[in-house]
């Protein structure tokens, strides 16, 4: 067996390494997620390597966003009221708000 050092570090260490807050880590530990950890009597501490590896397996592939499909046509007529205006006929030929000139 090769003369490995393991790198442990605080909580504090370990989020700061993470970039995030250490009550992060302290919130994942209570979840039962997060990054393994060591209890040494009260203490918490975490090996780097394996949070390095814990990091690796939390990689996400994104999946590919699907073609836009195009709008089918009703298959069905609209009523008139939800017919789009002609070209020909503007909102203020249409009468819609009744309103008299």
């Amino acid at each position: 067996m090769a003369n490995q050092t393991r790198r442990i570090v605080t909580e504090k260490e370990c989020a700061a390494y993470l970039h995030l807050q250490p009550g992060t880590l302290t919130a994942q530990r209570y979840r039962k997620s997060g990054p393994p950890y060591l209890r040494i009597n009260r203490m918490i501490r975490y090996d780097l390597d394996v949070v390095d590896c814990w990091l690796d397996g939390q990689q996400v592939q994104p999946a590919a966003a699907p073609a836009p499909q195009p709008v089918p046509k009703p298959s069905t007529d609209l009523p008139a009221w939800l017919q789009p205006l002609g070209e020909s006929m503007t909102r203020d030929q249409s009468n819609i708000t009744g309103a008299s000139s």
